[in-house]
């Protein structure tokens, strides 16, 4: 997953880490609004320098602040520390001392201390449900994170194995001719190990007699569009690129460079869904347990609404800013259970 986060290496930084006092949580007034007197926040510091580091201490309180208010959240102060690790957050989370934190998921599922996680981060796509069927004929709901597609290609076993969608056998799926990225990649290689061993016994790729590696999604697709393999997976938030790609003159290029599939069928039509992937996420928020207000779903959509306010609509030096320490995907609300089958497959590794 891409971590875009901050680098800490001056002393009197490393000294503000953790060091916030817990927020202080007035009586709620009649109008049912929220409000705090002080919110301590806490953001990791991998991968920035110094200087952009005392940026985000400086600037971002009154960005943030003024962006919650703008979402009916008042806060009377907000300060900003960097922490000295993600374990000595997580524990700080525990202990009250900082209100509200943000981790990679990768760092925060390697973590002892059990916190609860309110938003969570990843790139928006089209989320057709649980239902097989409404990925090949209808269209969701905006949606943040990972999900991956197990697809059937147009060829003659592809086809027969679309019309059997949702049941295969494992008999069916050995017969196959497979197409998959390398061991880096989370939506095409990854999470098809922990599907396939979720749906079969504990079985994954290594398992199947004929599996091609591609070294790009590109070369996957276009695998699929010449009959060289039956069954790949895809990333749901690069649907609609692909899906342009599909139809594409060999003659033309996307606005990415890659030129065109020529097929004459809609990928729609040609391309359905097989199964589908757990969801992964990229980053998460989290809150220190015994706060009533900053668990309550209104913060977590406000907060929610005002990142995305600053990383997208506000001033560049502000949206750079907001994008190095909360990334450029979008958040939304932690569904129960959402980090589950990234700590599974942290156990398949």
């Amino acid at each position: 997953m891409k971590r875009v986060f901050l680098l800490l290496t001056t002393a009197a930084l490393l000294l503000s880490g953790c060091a916030g006092a817990p927020a202080q949580e007035p009586p709620q007034e009649e109008n049912d609004s929220l409000a705090l007197e002080t919110l301590a926040v806490e953001i990791s510091r991998d991968g920035q320098d110094a200087d952009a580091l005392r940026q985000a201490v400086k600037n971002l309180p009154a960005l943030l602040q003024q962006a919650l208010t703008d979402q009916g959240v008042t806060v009377g102060e907000i300060r900003i520390t960097v922490g000295s690790s993600h374990a000595a957050t997580a524990q700080a989370l525990t202990q009250g001392s900082v209100d509200l934190a943000f981790f990679p998921v990768q760092d925060l599922i390697q973590q002892p201390e059990d916190v609860p996680v309110i938003l969570l981060s990843g790139p928006s796509f089209q989320d057709c449900g649980t239902e097989l069927e409404n990925w090949n004929t209808g269209s969701g709901q905006t949606a943040a994170g990972h999900q991956g597609l197990i697809c059937t290609a147009p060829t003659e076993y592809g086809r027969n194995l679309a019309g059997r969608a949702g049941d295969l056998t494992w008999e069916e799926l050995t017969r196959a001719r497979w197409g998959v990225l390398r061991e880096d990649s989370l939506l095409c290689r990854q999470a098809v190990d922990l599907w396939l061993a979720d749906h079969y016994e504990g079985s994954t790729l290594s398992d199947l007699p004929e599996v091609t590696v591609f070294g790009d999604g590109t070369a996957l697709l276009k695998a699929a569009a010449a009959g060289e393999i039956d069954l790949f997976p895809m990333d749901a938030s690069l649907r609609d690129r692909w899906a342009n790609l599909w139809t594409l003159s060999p003659d033309e290029l996307d606005q990415w460079g890659d030129s065109g599939l020529g097929r004459t069928a809609p990928l729609w039509e040609e391309v359905s869904v097989a199964g589908l992937t757990e969801r992964f996420y990229d980053m998460a928020a989290a809150v220190r347990p015994d706060s009533s207000t900053l668990s309550d779903s209104r913060f977590a959509q406000a907060l929610a609404a005002a990142i995305e306010t600053l990383t997208s609509s506000a001033g560049e030096e502000a949206r750079q800013l907001t994008q190095a320490v909360f990334g450029t995907s979008g958040y939304a609300a932690a569904p129960e259970g959402a980090l589950n089958a990234a700590r599974r497959l942290e156990t398949l590794a």
